[in-house]
This record gives C-alpha cells, structure tokens and sequence, in this order.
C-alpha cells in the first residue's frame, strides 16, 4: 500500500502538464501513486500521460469522457490505494519536500487533514507567498484543532483549495465524502465537509505549492460563469450542517463566506449576474440568498467610475469611464 495517492484530473493542460508531473514524479517521498483521470482532453495531454507512465510505474492513468474535474476526482477516489490522498490540479506544481513533510506531520498528530500554506504565480511567472491561505495568527501555536475551536471562523481559516490539503483515506471514505459533478468549484464541497467532518486537523506554516492565478485554460479562468454552481455548493454544504444539526456552530462563518464566494463572481463576471436564479426557494439559506445578494449588484455608475481590488489581490482596479486600469498593489517577487 502507498503512503499518498495523488489524484490529478487532466483537461486540455499541455502547456502545464510536464511541470505538474515533474514536480510529483520528483517528491521526495518515493513510495506514492499517481492517479491520473484524462477527462476528454483534445490536445496532447492524453499522449503526456501515457508518456511519463511508460517511464514509471507508480502512474496509474484512467480516462473518461469530459465530465468535469469533480467527476474525475471522484474516478479516482474509487481506485486510491494509499493511505492518503492528496488532489493536484495539473496546471499547478508543487515543491519536491510536499508530500513528505504533509505525511510526517499528519502521521505524527494523527490527524485526519495536514493542511499548508501556497504560493501565488501570477501570469508574469512571478511568485509569491500567499499568507491568507492560513491564518498561522489564528492558531495560536495550537498543534491540532477542530472546527467546533473556531465556530466564528472556521470557513475562513484556510484557503478554499483542496491542493493546500492531505487527507486521510480511511476518514474520507468512512465519512463518504465525495466532489460535486458541477463544471466549477466541484471542491468547495468537499474541502469544507471535511474540514467541519475532522475530529483532527493539524498544519505546516510553509508553503509547499505553487497555484496559478487564472491561467486561460484552468477553471479559475472560467470562473464569473458559475453562479449558480456557487449557489449549488454552499447550498449542499449547508443541507450537510442542517442533517448534522452544526448549522446554529457555524452560521455567522458560514454565512460571511458565502457572501465572499458571491462578490468573488461579481467581480469575476463584471457584475453580470442573474440573481433571481433561484428566488422561489423558501429556506433560511435562501432567505439569506435574496437578503445579501443585494450588496453584490453593481450600480450602474460603479461600471462607469469605481475603485475595487482585483480578485486575485494583485491590483487595484480603476473604471474611468468605461476603461479599466490595473496599479499592482504589491511586488511580486520570484522566490522559489
């Protein structure tokens, strides 16, 4: 049995595809699998793939028609061997001490999540660290936590992304944890059932992977589409705290959070969202739906002058008539 099995769903990636492998085929953790799931590629990714498992039998290469990232996650769920599992995106790449310093830390607490810092590479290939990814201040040195530790805060403690995360196999199964079969943010479910599921979470105050910031052909690229698969995600999340009866734990977090997740599409889709999608739900959700959806509408004016950060925080974005400018509002500089 492999200590950690990553899974990496593959979709139009050759661009990137070479520099995610390398980075996994390099770990200094040797005894691993690697799953990959070609999820319809039309370029040359399948050929990658087939190309680096001739070379070394840890890969393991699935395939299927294109369903989604969420679908192909959960392919290879079905065929994980290892006692951890670990989900790259195969436009991103991580540092070759990954894996191994996730699996001593996790073992060591026994603990069913190990979650790290990032880094940020933006479209000019410079690199930064991302500290909102984890919030060390929030700790408070504490080794391990759960979510019942931060009830007001605990959907912002950490990043969104799955890729800063290690989980434990056996709790994700027993748990039956799976990814939405939506286009997008088919994650957002899974990372934070998980987390509010983890009777142990513990962590590395380290960046250990490199995230692309809106590369063309990811799914963050695609992002300011998808508002109703947003609504879709925090919608199961909060049926699971309802069943579990933790709604009432962890209302105000959850609640802010959402919101975040809405103004994060408006800014994504220049305020052209329909929010009427679902107005004739009648829960205390969607209750909340139609009260703070309101904010997140942009007047009129606002695309005419207006002064917002950018959504990936590298800029402040100024509308003069019509015509946007970007100020970058902090260096970003190679690091690693």
């Amino acid at each position: 049995m492999p200590k950690v099995s990553v899974i990496i769903p593959v979709y139009n990636v050759e661009e990137y595809l070479r520099e995610c492998l390398d980075s996994v085929v390099n770990q200094t953790l040797k005894d691993i699998e690697i799953i990959c799931i070609n999820d319809g590629s039309t370029d040359s990714s399948l050929e990658i793939l087939k190309e680096y498992a001739q070379k070394d039998n840890r890969f393991v290469i699935l395939e299927q028609e294109n369903q989604g990232a969420g679908a192909a996650r959960n392919k290879g769920l079905e065929v994980a061997q290892g006692e951890y599992l670990y989900f790259l995106d195969s436009d991103d790449y991580i540092i070759k001490e990954c894996l191994e310093e996730l699996y001593i830390k996790i073992t060591e607490t026994n603990s069913s999540i190990c979650i790290c810092k990032q880094f940020l590479k933006n479209n000019e290939n410079e690199i930064s660290i991302d500290d909102e990814s984890l919030k060390i201040d929030w700790l408070k040195n504490k080794l391990t936590f759960t979510a019942l530790n931060f009830k007001k805060n605990i959907f912002q403690i950490a990043s969104i992304g799955i890729y800063t995360k290690l989980y434990e196999k056996d709790f994700i199964k027993k748990s039956n944890i799976k990814f939405q079969n939506i286009k997008t943010v088919n994650d957002v479910y899974f990372n934070y059932v998980a987390i509010l599921s983890s009777k142990k979470i513990t962590y590395i105050n380290k960046p250990l992977i490199i995230y692309r910031l809106r590369t063309s052909n990811n799914l963050t690229s695609k992002r300011g589409k998808s508002f109703k698969n947003v609504i879709l995600a925090y919608e199961e999340i909060y049926k699971f705290m309802l069943v579990k009866n933790i709604f009432k734990d962890f209302k105000t977090s959850f609640y802010k959070r959402f919101s975040q997740a809405c103004w994060a599409e408006v800014c994504l889709s220049n305020g052209k969202i329909d929010f009427s999608l679902l107005n004739n739900q009648k829960s205390e959700f969607w209750k909340f739906y139609k009260k703070y959806s309101k904010p997140y509408k942009l007047k009129n004016i606002q695309y005419i002058f207006s002064l917002h950060n950018s959504i990936d925080k590298q800029y402040h974005v100024i509308t003069i008539l019509g015509l946007k400018f970007y100020i970058r509002r902090r260096q970003y500089n190679e690091i690693i």
